[in-house]
């Protein structure tokens, strides 16, 4: 179907047929049949009626005259169309004695009513909640109550001559477990400070168990409603109340879709947990403020720790993030062709901040099958047996998804433990709950990557170099101790490596990272937080694939991935050579690519030009000269803050003496403030605290790296 547009000029040759829009000829001759036209041309003319009928009713001079850019074989021609006469309006003359001030004909609009329909996205940013002054003492109360737990069971541990590392570990883990909530998670965050606490302590928070009471399933029901914006009966067909899963944050319960009758995992987070949360963040706020006051901790470092842990737990609340990183991980796991793992399917449209609905996955947990090979459990044996699970294959795929998280996704699961593990059939591993997730970035990586070179060519030295660079940025510290500290510790572990007789927890990737920060922490160097979510999944990996299969070589697996690796980079370059062969040199060619390294080569130059042409300016004096107005300015507080509370004595003093209707006498009340035992503990404390900021101040390192 179409319309004949006449032709009344052309340029450059004659124009072509529009096949099935509009045909175009010259008189009663076809120029050229319909099937050697091409969509290009169609396409301009298309574009060029919705043009016309644009303008027709706001210009009354247009008469319908349309130039076209036709083409055909290569050559390009411009032809003039009419447009048919129904679609050309003459203008009509206006009679004079209408009023100017009057109607206009208008277009018919069309109305969709989509009430009911439509849900509002969010837009906005979730603001911190409001935390009020009781809420606040009731929770500072709840962990004061967990700090008296862990410090008198130690006290009485030392009177009793039982104190010992495991079992202040056990302790600590206890009085987390013990006040329960959001304290567990805070305690599960503590587990990756390998930098601060004690390996022991550590690897006692990582059995932490974060099992919590469900709340009542109506309230769960309403939060469904009112984030998807749809009434219950029209999502589920059934939905079960009682849920699979409790823990700190969400609960976990199965249901039927309506639409499609899929059975589903929905993750619904608690009522009122960001505003816990929040609560407990001001408490670690008081007490990280309170320590530095009291100088029991460097002045600055609880804030960067505590910072770390309010960016940490509030990513795990954000479910929109959880399942864009679960959706993300599943589908690169898909495009690389690696079957032997995934994760559920994430269901978008009914998913948002508050509740994730994902796809029901049945199989058998990690820990069931952990229970079938440590305790020879019957029933995880006969459900092994049924799945066809392989011990030694779940090991090998487990450190392979590990080194792939690492390398290749764009994030990597931070919190393995075996109940966020479900183990399918023939061994297939399922990934859930990525709220905990961590990012190495394309420097790190070529880094880690080197470093696993370098071990398989003996270089420690350069195993050194890597272990350090990966803290980067560093503070000013003696750049050649840190590094040689780092290579005695690096030895140690390559002939535990080496050793057929070593115990398997030294054999393992995250013993390596263990000891690099126990030598970071001794010269104060600060760890990346993604470098301590590394360190944390490690071990809960090569502890998971050393209890699956105790004679695995963690090596030996690491190179195993980097053979994939290799292989894939190969088949891409491939693809490449295909492609140049096929579009040839210019059109393979990234011209943008090649310009951005056009770009750093410039900057490079430039900076090696300032490098060698900057003189030396004796940095190391601002330094030293800074340190010692630090000093005064401690020196200059103390002696403040020590006339204002012997001033306040004086104050107390005469005021007491007033009262008792004594004669004022300063020079009395001045010495009997200065003799009085409290004025005096008052004084020698302030003294403590200014003094071990100087301390503080004075033994940082003076030259910068």
């Amino acid at each position: 179907m179409g319309a004949d547009f006449p032709i009344h000029r052309v340029r450059s040759g004659n124009p072509a047929v529009i096949s099935g829009i509009t045909y175009i000829k010259r008189g009663e001759k076809w120029l050229f049949p319909p099937k050697e036209v091409r969509a290009k041309t169609r396409n301009r003319v298309r574009k060029a009626l919705s043009l016309a009928r644009t303008r027709l009713p706001t210009q009354p001079k247009f008469r319908g005259r349309l130039h076209i850019r036709l083409s055909d074989n290569g050559r390009t021609r411009v032809a003039a169309l009419q447009l048919p006469t129904h679609l050309v309006t003459e203008p009509t003359e206006v009679p004079g004695d209408l009023p100017v001030v009057r109607a206009l004909p208008r277009r018919i609009q069309a109305h969709a009513d989509t009430v009911g329909e439509f849900t509002r996205p969010q837009m906005t940013l979730e603001a911190a909640p409001r935390v009020g002054a009781f809420d606040l003492v009731r929770r500072l109360l709840v962990w004061l109550g967990a700090l008296r737990f862990f410090l008198l069971g130690n006290l009485w541990d030392r009177l009793r001559k039982r104190d010992s590392e495991a079992r202040r570990a056990v302790r600590l883990r206890q009085a987390f477990e013990r006040a329960g909530g959001t304290l567990v998670k805070i305690g599960q965050q503590m587990a990756s400070r390998l930098d601060l606490l004690p390996l022991r302590y550590c690897e006692e928070l990582l059995a932490m168990l974060d099992r919590y009471p469900p709340f009542p399933t109506e309230q769960a029901l309403a939060i469904v409603e009112r984030t998807t914006g749809q009434p219950l009966e029209r999502i589920f067909s059934v939905f079960d109340p009682e849920p699979i899963g409790s823990a700190s944050i969400a609960c976990v319960y199965q249901a039927v879709l309506r639409e499609t009758g899929e059975r589903v995992a929905v993750k619904v987070r608690r009522p009122g947990i960001r505003r816990l949360f929040e609560t407990d963040f001001r408490v670690l706020d008081i007490l990280g403020e309170l320590a530095e006051f009291l100088t029991l901790i460097r002045p600055g470092v609880s804030r960067k720790i505590r910072d770390e842990f309010r960016d940490a737990l509030t990513s795990e609340l954000d479910f929109t993030r959880e399942a864009r990183v679960q959706e993300v991980f599943r589908r690169e796991a898909n495009q690389d062709r690696l079957r032997f793992f995934s994760a559920p399917c994430i269901i978008p449209e009914y998913s948002n901040r508050e509740v994730i609905f994902q796809e029901f996955v049945s199989g058998m947990w990690l820990y069931e099958v952990l229970a079938g090979i440590e305790q020879r459990d019957p029933v995880a044996l006969k459900r092994m047996e049924e799945l066809n699970v392989e011990p030694r294959l779940l090991a090998r795929r487990l450190l392979f998804m590990a080194n792939w998280g690492i390398f290749r996704s764009l994030a990597f699961h931070a919190d393995p433990h075996p109940a966020n593990i479900v183990v399918r059939a023939n061994s297939e591993l399922v990934f859930i709950d990525f709220g905990a997730t961590g990012y190495f970035n394309s420097a790190r990586r070529k880094i880690y990557a080197r470093m696993y070179e370098s071990y398989s060519t003996g270089n420690i030295w350069e195993m050194a170099k890597m272990g350090l660079a990966i803290a980067e940025p560093l503070p000013a510290v003696d750049i050649n101790q840190v590094t040689r500290d780092i290579e005695r510790t690096f030895y140690e572990m390559v002939l535990a490596v080496k050793s057929k007789n070593s115990p398997w927890y030294e054999r393992t990737t995250a013993s390596v990272w263990i000891s690099n920060l126990k030598v970071m922490t001794k010269h104060n160097v600060n760890t990346p937080q993604d470098l301590l979510m590394f360190v944390r999944s490690s071990l809960l990996y090569d502890t998971l694939g050393a209890r699956l299969h105790p004679q695995i070589n963690f090596y030996k697996e690491a190179n195993r991935y980097f053979r994939w690796a290799r292989r894939r980079r190969n088949r891409r370059g491939r693809q490449a050579l295909r492609r140049l062969q096929r579009k040839g040199l210019l059109g393979s060619l990234d011209f943008q690519h090649i310009g951005r390294l056009a770009g750093t080569f410039n900057d490079l130059v430039f900076r090696l030009q300032r490098l060698f042409s900057a003189p030396y300016d004796f940095a190391v004096l601002p330094f030293i000269v800074e340190k010692w107005v630090s000093v005064l300015t401690n020196v200059i507080r103390f002696l403040t803050r020590t006339a204002f509370v012997t001033g306040l004595g004086i104050a107390l003093d005469a005021g007491l003496r007033g009262l008792a209707g004594q004669p004022l006498d300063m020079a009395g009340s001045f010495s009997r403030v200065i003799m009085h035992p409290a004025y005096l503990g008052v004084v020698a404390l302030l003294a403590l605290i200014h003094t071990r900021l100087v301390l503080f101040r004075v033994g940082e390192k003076t030259v910068e790296r």
